[in-house]
């Protein structure tokens, strides 16, 4: 009885046909549809990526101005983010970390200009005070059409915003 049943499903699996390989046909037509659908999406993912490039350029300023205010009050110094007339050369796009000495402002770190196709624009330096607090302002990235602000709060608070701060 059931002893048999179960061997003869084994034997009729065993026994089954599997469908053969591609042709080269279609394989070819597999090839050429996947580089006619590449050729058409290729544009929009250099846009992706350059839209990625933009926003991490975005968050790294951000994140260097967070740093500048934690060192501010860490270190009770003021220190600011320059970005031209630093008394330092700064490279076109990048920027300055800088500390008050009391007698002149020190470079801490220089960052290098953001990869590629970014322009950053900043409508003043901004500084912060030993209390956090900020002479606030605000920077723009863009990149071809796309744009993401920098804003500094007088509070030392830094928002990202994708196109421009409200």
């Amino acid at each position: 009885g059931k002893k048999m049943g179960r061997s003869r499903g084994v034997a009729e699996w065993k026994g089954t046909c599997f469908a053969p390989a591609f042709t080269l046909a279609e394989l070819l037509i597999a090839v050429g549809l996947v580089a006619v659908i590449s050729a058409f999406s290729l544009p929009t993912l250099t846009g992706t990526i350059d839209g990625y490039r933009l926003r991490s350029a975005a968050w790294q300023l951000a994140g260097d101005l967070r740093l500048a205010r934690q060192k501010a009050v860490s270190t009770n110094r003021r220190h600011r983010v320059c970005f031209n007339n630093c008394g330092g050369t700064v490279s076109a796009g990048g920027y300055l970390i800088q500390r008050d000495t009391g007698s002149e402002w020190e470079i801490e770190a220089a960052i290098q200009p953001p990869s590629d196709g970014v322009q950053l624009t900043s409508n003043a330096t901004i500084t912060f005070a030993e209390t956090g607090e900020a002479a606030g302002g605000t920077v723009t990235l863009a990149s071809g059409a796309s744009s993401f602000q920098v804003r500094t709060h007088f509070t030392g608070k830094v928002t990202v915003c994708k196109g421009s701060c409200p």
